[in-house]
Protein backbone atom coordinates (compact mmCIF):
# COMPACT_ATOMS: atom_id res chain seq x y z
CA UNK A 1 0.00 0.00 0.00
CA UNK A 2 1.14 3.56 -0.68
CA UNK A 3 2.79 5.07 2.38
CA UNK A 4 0.62 8.18 2.14
CA UNK A 5 -2.56 6.12 2.48
CA UNK A 6 -1.13 4.21 5.43
CA UNK A 7 -0.78 7.52 7.30
CA UNK A 8 -4.15 8.97 6.31
CA UNK A 9 -6.34 6.05 7.36
CA UNK A 10 -5.25 5.96 11.05
CA UNK A 11 -5.59 9.72 11.16
CA UNK A 12 -9.15 9.50 9.94
CA UNK A 13 -9.97 6.79 12.47
CA UNK A 14 -8.65 8.95 15.31
CA UNK A 15 -10.70 11.86 14.06
CA UNK A 16 -13.90 9.83 13.99
CA UNK A 17 -13.16 8.51 17.48
CA UNK A 18 -12.74 12.00 18.88
CA UNK A 19 -15.98 13.09 17.25
CA UNK A 20 -17.81 10.10 18.65
CA UNK A 21 -16.55 10.81 22.14
CA UNK A 22 -17.58 14.41 21.87
CA UNK A 23 -21.11 13.48 20.91
CA UNK A 24 -21.55 11.44 24.12
CA UNK A 25 -21.71 14.55 26.26
CA UNK A 26 -18.38 14.22 27.98
CA UNK A 27 -18.11 10.45 28.36
CA UNK A 28 -19.42 10.19 32.08
CA UNK A 29 -22.54 8.42 33.44
CA UNK A 30 -25.34 10.89 34.23
CA UNK A 31 -25.68 11.46 38.01
CA UNK A 32 -28.48 9.64 39.91
CA UNK A 33 -31.05 12.25 40.90
CA UNK A 34 -34.09 9.93 41.21
CA UNK A 35 -35.73 9.75 44.61
CA UNK A 36 -36.14 6.23 46.01
CA UNK A 37 -39.62 5.02 46.90
CA UNK A 38 -41.21 2.55 49.32
CA UNK A 39 -42.32 -0.33 47.13
CA UNK A 40 -44.03 -2.51 49.75
CA UNK A 41 -44.75 -2.76 53.46
CA UNK A 42 -45.71 -5.36 56.01
CA UNK A 43 -48.34 -5.08 57.26
CA UNK A 44 -49.85 -3.61 54.11
CA UNK A 45 -51.71 -0.32 54.31
CA UNK A 46 -55.06 -0.58 56.14
CA UNK A 47 -54.42 -4.19 57.20
CA UNK A 48 -56.45 -5.48 60.15
CA UNK A 49 -56.11 -8.32 62.61
CA UNK A 50 -52.35 -7.85 62.97
CA UNK A 51 -50.62 -9.77 65.76
CA UNK A 52 -49.50 -7.62 68.68
CA UNK A 53 -45.99 -9.12 68.48
CA UNK A 54 -45.59 -8.30 64.78
CA UNK A 55 -42.52 -6.64 63.31
CA UNK A 56 -43.05 -3.81 60.82
CA UNK A 57 -41.11 -3.74 57.53
CA UNK A 58 -40.68 -1.37 54.58
CA UNK A 59 -39.01 -2.44 51.33
CA UNK A 60 -37.47 0.24 49.12
CA UNK A 61 -37.18 0.45 45.33
CA UNK A 62 -33.39 0.39 45.57
CA UNK A 63 -30.60 -0.09 48.06
CA UNK A 64 -30.46 2.59 50.74
CA UNK A 65 -27.59 3.91 52.81
CA UNK A 66 -27.96 1.82 55.97
CA UNK A 67 -26.73 4.58 58.26
CA UNK A 68 -29.70 6.75 57.26
CA UNK A 69 -32.29 4.09 58.15
CA UNK A 70 -32.59 4.66 61.89
CA UNK A 71 -35.16 4.62 64.66
CA UNK A 72 -35.51 8.38 64.14
CA UNK A 73 -36.56 7.85 60.52
CA UNK A 74 -38.70 4.70 60.85
CA UNK A 75 -41.29 5.32 63.55
CA UNK A 76 -44.58 4.08 64.95
CA UNK A 77 -47.06 6.37 66.69
CA UNK A 78 -48.69 5.97 70.13
CA UNK A 79 -45.25 6.36 71.66
CA UNK A 80 -44.07 2.93 70.53
CA UNK A 81 -40.32 2.47 70.85
CA UNK A 82 -38.23 -0.16 69.13
CA UNK A 83 -35.13 -1.04 67.16
CA UNK A 84 -34.58 -0.62 63.43
CA UNK A 85 -32.46 -2.92 61.29
CA UNK A 86 -31.67 -2.68 57.57
CA UNK A 87 -30.70 -5.46 55.16
CA UNK A 88 -30.80 -5.68 51.34
CA UNK A 89 -33.55 -3.23 50.50
CA UNK A 90 -35.72 -3.83 53.58
CA UNK A 91 -35.93 -1.92 56.86
CA UNK A 92 -37.43 -3.72 59.90
CA UNK A 93 -38.90 -2.03 62.96
CA UNK A 94 -39.12 -4.36 66.01
CA UNK A 95 -41.20 -2.88 68.86
CA UNK A 96 -39.66 -3.07 72.31
CA UNK A 97 -42.93 -4.40 73.74
CA UNK A 98 -46.04 -6.00 72.31
CA UNK A 99 -48.41 -3.57 70.64
CA UNK A 100 -51.84 -2.91 72.14
CA UNK A 101 -54.86 -4.90 71.00
CA UNK A 102 -57.59 -3.33 68.87
CA UNK A 103 -55.44 -0.29 68.11
CA UNK A 104 -54.78 1.48 64.80
CA UNK A 105 -51.13 2.39 64.29
CA UNK A 106 -49.46 4.67 61.75
CA UNK A 107 -45.94 3.82 60.60
CA UNK A 108 -43.79 6.56 59.06
CA UNK A 109 -40.65 6.59 56.91
CA UNK A 110 -39.20 10.11 56.97
CA UNK A 111 -37.22 11.96 54.29
CA UNK A 112 -34.12 11.30 56.35
CA UNK A 113 -33.61 7.94 54.61
CA UNK A 114 -31.40 8.20 51.52
CA UNK A 115 -30.08 6.02 48.74
CA UNK A 116 -26.40 5.55 47.89
CA UNK A 117 -26.41 8.73 45.76
CA UNK A 118 -27.77 10.76 48.67
CA UNK A 119 -31.30 11.06 47.28
CA UNK A 120 -34.04 11.16 49.93
CA UNK A 121 -37.55 9.88 49.39
CA UNK A 122 -39.64 12.70 47.96
CA UNK A 123 -41.94 12.98 50.97
CA UNK A 124 -42.62 11.09 54.22
CA UNK A 125 -44.26 7.72 53.58
CA UNK A 126 -47.00 6.59 55.96
CA UNK A 127 -49.28 3.60 56.24
CA UNK A 128 -51.70 2.31 58.88
CA UNK A 129 -52.72 -1.04 60.28
CA UNK A 130 -54.92 -2.28 63.12
CA UNK A 131 -54.00 -4.95 65.64
CA UNK A 132 -56.21 -7.92 66.42
CA UNK A 133 -58.92 -7.91 69.05
CA UNK A 134 -57.95 -9.34 72.45
CA UNK A 135 -57.57 -13.11 72.36
CA UNK A 136 -60.48 -15.03 73.84
CA UNK A 137 -60.18 -17.13 76.96
CA UNK A 138 -59.30 -20.73 76.24
CA UNK A 139 -62.35 -22.96 76.45
CA UNK A 140 -62.74 -25.49 79.26
CA UNK A 141 -62.68 -28.80 77.37
CA UNK A 142 -66.08 -29.87 78.75
CA UNK A 143 -67.52 -32.19 76.11
CA UNK A 144 -70.96 -32.39 74.54
CA UNK A 145 -71.78 -35.41 76.70
CA UNK A 146 -71.54 -33.56 80.01
CA UNK A 147 -74.70 -31.51 80.38
CA UNK A 148 -77.48 -31.60 82.95
CA UNK A 149 -81.24 -31.99 82.85
CA UNK A 150 -83.60 -30.92 85.60
CA UNK A 151 -83.74 -33.03 88.75
CA UNK A 152 -80.61 -35.09 88.07
CA UNK A 153 -76.86 -35.07 88.55
CA UNK A 154 -76.38 -37.69 85.85
CA UNK A 155 -74.68 -36.36 82.72
CA UNK A 156 -76.76 -36.32 79.54
CA UNK A 157 -76.00 -35.39 75.95
CA UNK A 158 -75.95 -31.64 75.49
CA UNK A 159 -78.24 -31.86 72.45
CA UNK A 160 -80.84 -33.84 74.37
CA UNK A 161 -84.29 -32.37 74.97
CA UNK A 162 -83.84 -32.49 78.74
CA UNK A 163 -80.56 -30.56 78.68
CA UNK A 164 -81.91 -27.90 76.33
CA UNK A 165 -85.04 -27.50 78.44
CA UNK A 166 -82.98 -26.83 81.56
CA UNK A 167 -80.55 -24.38 79.94
CA UNK A 168 -79.53 -24.14 76.30
CA UNK A 169 -76.21 -22.41 77.08
CA UNK A 170 -74.54 -24.95 79.36
CA UNK A 171 -70.76 -25.23 79.23
CA UNK A 172 -70.81 -28.27 76.94
CA UNK A 173 -73.07 -26.41 74.50
CA UNK A 174 -71.11 -23.17 74.15
CA UNK A 175 -67.73 -21.86 73.09
CA UNK A 176 -64.98 -23.18 70.81
CA UNK A 177 -65.53 -26.70 72.18
CA UNK A 178 -68.99 -26.78 70.65
CA UNK A 179 -68.16 -25.01 67.38
CA UNK A 180 -67.52 -27.32 64.43
CA UNK A 181 -65.14 -24.75 62.97
CA UNK A 182 -62.84 -24.84 65.99
CA UNK A 183 -63.20 -28.31 67.54
CA UNK A 184 -61.74 -30.49 64.78
CA UNK A 185 -59.06 -31.97 67.08
CA UNK A 186 -56.39 -31.57 64.40
CA UNK A 187 -54.48 -28.90 66.34
CA UNK A 188 -55.64 -29.71 69.85
CA UNK A 189 -58.51 -31.35 71.67
CA UNK A 190 -61.86 -29.69 71.00
CA UNK A 191 -61.47 -25.90 71.20
CA UNK A 192 -57.79 -25.92 72.15
CA UNK A 193 -55.42 -24.97 69.33
CA UNK A 194 -51.67 -25.50 69.39
CA UNK A 195 -48.70 -25.31 67.03
CA UNK A 196 -45.40 -27.09 67.65
CA UNK A 197 -42.34 -24.83 67.91
CA UNK A 198 -38.96 -26.25 66.96
CA UNK A 199 -36.80 -26.89 70.00
CA UNK A 200 -39.33 -28.27 72.48
CA UNK A 201 -42.13 -25.70 72.80
CA UNK A 202 -45.79 -25.27 71.88
CA UNK A 203 -47.62 -22.11 70.79
CA UNK A 204 -51.18 -21.65 72.07
CA UNK A 205 -52.97 -20.19 69.05
CA UNK A 206 -55.90 -18.95 71.15
CA UNK A 207 -54.10 -16.99 73.87
CA UNK A 208 -50.81 -16.30 72.08
CA UNK A 209 -48.78 -17.86 74.91
CA UNK A 210 -45.80 -20.10 74.15
CA UNK A 211 -45.26 -23.01 76.55
CA UNK A 212 -42.31 -25.15 77.49
CA UNK A 213 -42.74 -28.87 76.74
CA UNK A 214 -41.25 -31.05 79.46
CA UNK A 215 -38.80 -33.84 78.65
CA UNK A 216 -38.19 -37.38 79.94
CA UNK A 217 -34.42 -37.42 79.49
CA UNK A 218 -33.40 -36.69 83.06
CA UNK A 219 -31.97 -33.33 81.99
CA UNK A 220 -32.70 -29.75 82.96
CA UNK A 221 -36.33 -29.79 81.82
CA UNK A 222 -37.26 -33.31 82.93
CA UNK A 223 -40.91 -33.69 83.91
CA UNK A 224 -40.12 -35.25 87.31
CA UNK A 225 -38.14 -32.32 88.69
CA UNK A 226 -39.65 -30.17 91.42
CA UNK A 227 -38.71 -26.85 93.01
CA UNK A 228 -39.41 -24.41 95.80
CA UNK A 229 -40.73 -20.98 94.77
CA UNK A 230 -39.19 -18.23 96.88
CA UNK A 231 -39.25 -14.54 95.96
CA UNK A 232 -36.74 -11.73 96.26
CA UNK A 233 -38.77 -10.32 99.16
CA UNK A 234 -39.50 -13.64 100.90
CA UNK A 235 -36.52 -15.96 101.08
CA UNK A 236 -36.03 -17.17 104.67
CA UNK A 237 -34.10 -20.25 103.52
CA UNK A 238 -31.76 -18.42 101.15
CA UNK A 239 -32.84 -20.55 98.20
CA UNK A 240 -34.03 -17.77 95.90
CA UNK A 241 -32.18 -18.00 92.58
CA UNK A 242 -30.60 -21.39 93.36
CA UNK A 243 -30.85 -24.49 91.20
CA UNK A 244 -33.48 -26.04 93.47
CA UNK A 245 -35.79 -23.01 93.33
CA UNK A 246 -38.15 -22.08 90.50
CA UNK A 247 -36.31 -18.79 90.02
CA UNK A 248 -33.05 -20.64 89.43
CA UNK A 249 -34.77 -22.93 86.96
CA UNK A 250 -36.04 -19.92 84.99
CA UNK A 251 -32.52 -18.53 84.75
CA UNK A 252 -31.09 -21.90 83.70
CA UNK A 253 -33.65 -22.36 80.91
CA UNK A 254 -33.14 -18.82 79.63
CA UNK A 255 -29.41 -19.49 79.45
CA UNK A 256 -30.15 -22.30 76.96
CA UNK A 257 -32.14 -19.94 74.69
CA UNK A 258 -34.98 -22.48 74.57
CA UNK A 259 -36.70 -22.48 71.17
CA UNK A 260 -34.72 -19.36 70.30
CA UNK A 261 -35.93 -17.23 73.24
CA UNK A 262 -34.47 -16.09 76.53
CA UNK A 263 -37.52 -14.41 78.08
CA UNK A 264 -39.08 -17.49 79.70
CA UNK A 265 -40.84 -16.94 83.02
CA UNK A 266 -43.18 -18.51 85.54
CA UNK A 267 -46.81 -18.17 84.39
CA UNK A 268 -49.49 -16.32 86.28
CA UNK A 269 -52.25 -18.42 87.80
CA UNK A 270 -54.64 -17.32 85.01
CA UNK A 271 -52.13 -18.28 82.31
CA UNK A 272 -51.51 -21.68 83.87
CA UNK A 273 -55.23 -22.30 84.28
CA UNK A 274 -55.74 -21.45 80.60
CA UNK A 275 -54.25 -24.80 79.51
CA UNK A 276 -56.30 -26.87 81.99
CA UNK A 277 -58.64 -29.30 80.24
CA UNK A 278 -61.62 -29.59 82.59
CA UNK A 279 -63.04 -32.37 80.44
CA UNK A 280 -60.46 -34.82 81.81
CA UNK A 281 -61.32 -36.64 85.02
CA UNK A 282 -59.21 -37.02 88.14
CA UNK A 283 -56.35 -38.06 88.46
CA UNK A 284 -55.55 -36.27 85.21
CA UNK A 285 -53.37 -34.82 84.03
CA UNK A 286 -56.01 -32.28 83.01
CA UNK A 287 -54.23 -31.12 79.87
CA UNK A 288 -54.03 -31.93 76.15
CA UNK A 289 -51.26 -34.52 76.45
CA UNK A 290 -50.85 -34.80 72.68
CA UNK A 291 -49.47 -31.28 72.57
CA UNK A 292 -48.19 -30.87 76.13
CA UNK A 293 -46.91 -34.35 76.98
CA UNK A 294 -44.99 -35.40 80.09
CA UNK A 295 -47.30 -33.46 82.40
CA UNK A 296 -47.76 -34.58 85.98
CA UNK A 297 -51.23 -34.82 87.53
CA UNK A 298 -50.03 -32.62 90.37
CA UNK A 299 -49.43 -29.04 91.43
CA UNK A 300 -47.53 -26.53 89.27
CA UNK A 301 -46.19 -23.22 90.53
CA UNK A 302 -47.45 -19.85 89.32
CA UNK A 303 -45.84 -16.47 89.91
CA UNK A 304 -49.06 -14.97 91.32
CA UNK A 305 -48.51 -13.84 94.93
CA UNK A 306 -51.10 -13.97 97.68
CA UNK A 307 -51.96 -10.52 98.97
CA UNK A 308 -51.18 -10.17 102.67
CA UNK A 309 -49.37 -13.54 102.76
CA UNK A 310 -45.88 -13.20 101.28
CA UNK A 311 -45.05 -16.79 102.26
CA UNK A 312 -47.76 -18.13 99.94
CA UNK A 313 -48.26 -18.22 96.17
CA UNK A 314 -50.93 -19.59 93.82
CA UNK A 315 -50.63 -23.06 92.32
CA UNK A 316 -52.70 -24.90 89.72
CA UNK A 317 -53.31 -28.60 90.34
CA UNK A 318 -53.49 -30.69 87.18
CA UNK A 319 -55.24 -33.64 88.82
CA UNK A 320 -58.55 -31.72 88.84
CA UNK A 321 -57.74 -28.18 87.65
CA UNK A 322 -58.21 -26.35 90.94
CA UNK A 323 -56.43 -23.08 91.70
CA UNK A 324 -55.22 -22.73 95.28
CA UNK A 325 -53.52 -19.91 97.17
CA UNK A 326 -52.75 -21.44 100.57
CA UNK A 327 -49.51 -22.95 99.35
CA UNK A 328 -46.24 -22.19 101.11
CA UNK A 329 -43.31 -21.20 98.91
CA UNK A 330 -41.26 -23.81 100.80
CA UNK A 331 -43.24 -26.65 99.21
CA UNK A 332 -41.81 -28.67 96.34
CA UNK A 333 -43.90 -28.55 93.14
CA UNK A 334 -43.55 -28.84 89.38
CA UNK A 335 -42.77 -25.97 87.01
CA UNK A 336 -43.80 -25.25 83.42
CA UNK A 337 -42.46 -22.04 81.89
CA UNK A 338 -44.20 -19.66 79.52
CA UNK A 339 -43.33 -16.64 77.40
CA UNK A 340 -45.07 -13.96 75.33
CA UNK A 341 -48.79 -13.41 75.85
CA UNK A 342 -50.99 -10.36 75.89
CA UNK A 343 -50.29 -6.95 77.36
CA UNK A 344 -52.63 -5.61 80.01
CA UNK A 345 -55.33 -3.51 78.39
CA UNK A 346 -55.98 -0.15 80.04
CA UNK A 347 -58.61 0.54 81.08
CA UNK A 348 -59.45 -3.05 81.90
CA UNK A 349 -63.19 -2.37 82.25
CA UNK A 350 -65.72 -0.07 80.60
CA UNK A 351 -69.01 0.54 82.38
CA UNK A 352 -72.18 0.85 80.30
CA UNK A 353 -74.01 4.17 80.12
CA UNK A 354 -76.77 2.95 82.44
CA UNK A 355 -74.26 1.47 84.89
CA UNK A 356 -75.86 -1.97 84.79
CA UNK A 357 -73.17 -3.79 82.80
CA UNK A 358 -69.40 -3.76 82.44
CA UNK A 359 -67.29 -4.84 79.48
CA UNK A 360 -64.01 -6.58 80.18
CA UNK A 361 -61.73 -5.06 77.54
CA UNK A 362 -59.23 -7.86 78.07
CA UNK A 363 -61.63 -10.66 77.10
CA UNK A 364 -64.51 -8.76 75.41
CA UNK A 365 -66.97 -10.46 77.78
CA UNK A 366 -69.86 -8.36 79.11
CA UNK A 367 -70.86 -8.90 82.75
CA UNK A 368 -73.69 -7.85 84.98
CA UNK A 369 -72.11 -5.60 87.58
CA UNK A 370 -74.30 -6.91 90.37
CA UNK A 371 -74.75 -10.42 91.66
CA UNK A 372 -78.22 -11.82 91.03
CA UNK A 373 -80.61 -10.59 93.70
CA UNK A 374 -78.96 -7.16 93.84
CA UNK A 375 -79.71 -4.08 91.72
CA UNK A 376 -77.49 -1.22 90.60
CA UNK A 377 -78.67 2.03 92.15
CA UNK A 378 -76.99 5.20 93.34
CA UNK A 379 -73.60 4.18 91.97
CA UNK A 380 -73.42 0.79 93.68
CA UNK A 381 -75.10 -2.59 93.96
CA UNK A 382 -77.79 -2.64 96.60
CA UNK A 383 -79.86 -5.38 98.19
CA UNK A 384 -78.80 -8.89 99.06
CA UNK A 385 -77.16 -11.36 96.70
CA UNK A 386 -79.24 -14.49 96.36
CA UNK A 387 -77.90 -17.99 96.88
CA UNK A 388 -78.79 -20.74 94.45
CA UNK A 389 -78.11 -24.40 93.93
CA UNK A 390 -76.22 -25.16 90.74
CA UNK A 391 -79.38 -26.35 89.01
CA UNK A 392 -81.25 -23.22 90.14
CA UNK A 393 -78.39 -21.08 88.83
CA UNK A 394 -78.71 -22.67 85.39
CA UNK A 395 -82.49 -22.14 85.49
CA UNK A 396 -82.06 -18.51 86.53
CA UNK A 397 -79.65 -17.80 83.68
CA UNK A 398 -82.01 -19.38 81.15
CA UNK A 399 -84.96 -17.38 82.49
CA UNK A 400 -83.01 -14.12 82.29
CA UNK A 401 -82.04 -14.82 78.68
CA UNK A 402 -85.70 -15.35 77.79
CA UNK A 403 -87.13 -12.42 79.74
CA UNK A 404 -84.56 -9.86 78.54
CA UNK A 405 -84.04 -11.17 75.02
CA UNK A 406 -80.29 -10.98 75.73
CA UNK A 407 -78.12 -14.09 75.73
CA UNK A 408 -77.21 -14.03 79.40
CA UNK A 409 -75.69 -17.24 80.70
CA UNK A 410 -73.81 -18.75 83.59
CA UNK A 411 -70.06 -18.25 82.93
CA UNK A 412 -67.76 -21.24 82.57
CA UNK A 413 -65.06 -21.70 85.17
CA UNK A 414 -62.29 -19.99 83.17
CA UNK A 415 -64.50 -17.00 82.35
CA UNK A 416 -65.52 -16.57 85.98
CA UNK A 417 -61.94 -16.91 87.18
CA UNK A 418 -60.81 -14.27 84.66
CA UNK A 419 -62.38 -11.45 86.70
CA UNK A 420 -60.55 -12.39 89.88
CA UNK A 421 -58.27 -9.52 90.88
CA UNK A 422 -55.44 -10.86 93.01
CA UNK A 423 -54.42 -7.32 93.95
CA UNK A 424 -57.51 -7.26 96.14
CA UNK A 425 -58.94 -9.60 98.72
CA UNK A 426 -62.29 -10.00 100.46
CA UNK A 427 -63.43 -9.55 97.74
CA UNK A 428 -60.76 -10.45 95.19
CA UNK A 429 -62.32 -8.40 92.40
CA UNK A 430 -62.19 -4.87 90.99
CA UNK A 431 -64.50 -2.93 93.37
CA UNK A 432 -65.25 -0.21 90.81
CA UNK A 433 -66.30 -2.54 88.03
CA UNK A 434 -68.13 -4.91 90.39
CA UNK A 435 -69.25 -2.89 93.43
CA UNK A 436 -70.45 -4.50 96.65
CA UNK A 437 -69.40 -8.00 95.60
CA UNK A 438 -69.55 -10.39 98.52
CA UNK A 439 -66.43 -12.34 99.48
CA UNK A 440 -68.17 -15.61 98.74
CA UNK A 441 -68.38 -18.41 96.20
CA UNK A 442 -70.04 -17.96 92.80
CA UNK A 443 -71.20 -20.82 90.59
CA UNK A 444 -69.74 -21.49 87.16
CA UNK A 445 -71.49 -23.53 84.47
CA UNK A 446 -68.68 -26.11 84.41
CA UNK A 447 -69.22 -29.56 85.92
CA UNK A 448 -66.55 -31.79 87.44
CA UNK A 449 -65.66 -34.30 84.73
CA UNK A 450 -65.44 -37.21 87.15
CA UNK A 451 -68.53 -36.48 89.23
CA UNK A 452 -71.80 -35.06 87.91
CA UNK A 453 -72.86 -34.24 91.45
CA UNK A 454 -70.16 -31.54 91.68
CA UNK A 455 -69.55 -28.31 89.78
CA UNK A 456 -66.83 -25.66 89.72
CA UNK A 457 -67.04 -22.39 91.62
CA UNK A 458 -64.81 -19.37 92.22
CA UNK A 459 -64.43 -18.03 95.74
CA UNK A 460 -64.11 -14.25 95.59
CA UNK A 461 -62.80 -14.00 99.12
CA UNK A 462 -59.33 -14.93 97.92
CA UNK A 463 -59.66 -15.98 94.27
CA UNK A 464 -59.36 -19.75 94.57
CA UNK A 465 -61.06 -22.07 92.09
CA UNK A 466 -62.64 -25.14 93.63
CA UNK A 467 -65.67 -27.41 93.37
CA UNK A 468 -68.54 -28.48 95.57
CA UNK A 469 -71.75 -30.47 95.48
CA UNK A 470 -74.40 -28.94 93.25
CA UNK A 471 -76.91 -28.71 96.08
CA UNK A 472 -74.74 -26.08 97.84
CA UNK A 473 -76.05 -22.50 97.84
CA UNK A 474 -73.76 -20.03 96.06
CA UNK A 475 -74.03 -16.60 94.43
CA UNK A 476 -74.48 -16.04 90.71
CA UNK A 477 -73.09 -13.44 88.26
CA UNK A 478 -74.25 -13.61 84.64
CA UNK A 479 -72.19 -12.99 81.52
CA UNK A 480 -72.69 -12.67 77.78
CA UNK A 481 -70.44 -12.51 74.78
CA UNK A 482 -69.21 -9.13 73.57
CA UNK A 483 -70.43 -7.60 70.32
Amino acid sequence: MNTRYRLIIPALLMLFGIAACGSSGGGGTPPDTTSPTVSSTSPVDNATGIAVNATITATFSEAMTASTVTAADFTLDHGVTGTVAYSGTTATFTPTNNLAYSTTYTATITTGVKDAAGNAIASPYTWTFTTRVPPPINDTGITAGRCYQAGSDVFVACNSAGAIALNDAQDGMAGRDADAATNLNTDGKLGFSYTAVTGGCVQDNVTGLMWEVKTTDGGLRDWTKTYTNYSATYDPSGLYGTATDATGYVAAVNATNLCGYSDWRLPTADELQSIVDYGIANPGPTIDANWLPNTQGGAYWSVTPVIGAPMNVFIVAFNFGSVNNTTSRANIFYVRLVRAGQSEIVPRYTVSADGQEVTDNQTSLIWRRCAEGMIFSGGTCTGTAGTFTHEAALQLAAAQAVSTGIAWRLPNVKELSSIVDNNNSSPAIDPTAFPATSASAFWSASPIASAGSNAWNVYFGNGIVSFNVRIAGYNVRLVRAGQ
